[in-house]
């Protein structure tokens, strides 16, 4: 079976090669003329030259590039070294412009930008992020620096920023608690907050999302804002607002030790975690795509969807199950695959129309040796 499949894959390129060859024929023609095989420009073609391009040296590799503005004039580089450089002529010169973040902090950390964020609506906004506990801002695209340290001491390694989709002043940070050390991630997990600012472009002030969950939530794992799909897909009718946010947490402090751990739970908050709206148990991790929620809850959950207490076999496979919701997360159901898979994780792809999504699944296959994973 497999060699007729070949064999008609191989007549269908074939037939495909033939077709193709044909309809250049003309073209190569036309690029040959009668007079031989020398090619040249048909008349028709754009004959406009383009710039020369001018190398710029820095002092180590690209680790990261910034273009702030519609107009890709103001562009920043990261180096591997640390290094900041930018450029105000669209790349064609830069600038090492390092030395005016450590004069302003006047060398109290070491200078290591581990993010830099443009505001969408006011690109000369900046929020530049230290690996420390330094935070700047500019208002004229990093002209003039203004730091700050990070609320709480957190340090900017191992932080992540997420601007809101549509409201441009607004930025989440989800930061690593201080004390915290890299080699905690081979002992155990290390908790992390989850930080809201209104206004992290100019007055930079941040509210602390697991304070305001008043122990509801002793750590965050997986989090992003409500709307992100909805600036490519209409949301109407979901019922978010502005201030919604998804999270994966953990209640209790050591509780997320495990990979597919039925301690972290999937909830969404309307009003920055005071009440939490709705609560899936065992849901570890999450992707939105489209109108649709992607949930992947763990098979050992000793609760169904609803909160109550189900069996869990001990000898059954460790894994996940894929939910989907397309009420914004307030109701899930499991996702029907075409075969029973053991499944171990996913990868999902949104579509041209951002209307669904390809889900490409991870599984384990039972083998003499031992168990193969597989996709």
């Amino acid at each position: 079976m497999i060699m007729e499949w070949a064999k008609v894959l191989l007549l269908v390129l074939t037939v495909g090669a033939v077709r193709s060859a044909q309809a250049q024929q003309p073209v190569l023609q036309g690029l040959t003329g009668r007079a031989g095989p020398s090619r040249h420009l048909l008349s028709s073609c754009d004959t406009t030259p383009f710039p020369e391009l001018t190398p710029t040296f820095l002092e180590s590799k690209v680790a990261g590039v910034e273009w702030a503005g519609a107009d890709d004039q103001h562009v920043f580089i990261v180096s591997s070294k640390h290094a900041v450089w930018r450029s105000k002529d669209g790349g064609s010169t830069f600038e090492d412009v390092t030395e005016r973040f450590n004069a302003s902090i006047k060398g109290e950390e070491k200078v290591s930008i581990s993010q830099i964020m443009s505001h969408k609506a006011s690109p000369n906004l900046m929020l530049f992020m230290n690996s420390g506990e330094y935070m700047w801002t500019s208002n004229d695209y990093g002209e003039t620096l203004n730091p700050h340290k990070n609320p709480g001491g957190f340090r900017g390694l191992g932080t992540t920023l997420k601007a809101h989709p549509t409201r441009p002043d607004w930025v989440l940070a989800h930061a690593k608690r201080p004390g915290c050390q890299l080699l905690d991630e081979v002992q155990m997990r290390c908790a992390s907050d989850l930080l809201v600012s209104l206004n992290a472009f100019t007055d930079h002030t941040w509210t602390n999302l697991t304070a305001n969950a008043a122990g509801k939530v002793a750590g965050f794992v997986d989090w992003g804002w409500g709307v992100t799909p909805c600036n490519k897909t209409s949301c109407d009718g979901l019922g978010l607002v502005d201030e919604t946010v998804y999270s994966t947490m953990y209640e209790h402090a050591g509780d997320w030790d495990t990979a597919w751990d039925p301690d972290v739970h999937f909830v969404r908050s309307d009003d920055w975690f005071k009440t939490i709206k709705k609560k899936v148990p065992c849901g570890n991790q999450f992707e939105l795509l489209g109108r649709q929620v992607y949930l992947a809850v763990s098979n050992k959950c000793p609760q169904d969807m609803a909160g109550k207490p189900r069996k869990v076999d001990p000898t059954a496979p460790p894994g996940i199950t894929l939910h989907t919701s397309d009420d914004a997360g307030m109701s899930f159901k499991a996702a029907c695959l075409p075969v029973a898979l053991r499944q171990q994780g996913y990868e999902l792809l949104e579509t041209h129309d951002n209307a669904g999504a390809i889900v490409i699944v991870d599984y384990m296959v039972q083998m003499p040796m031992g168990n193969l994973q597989a996709s």
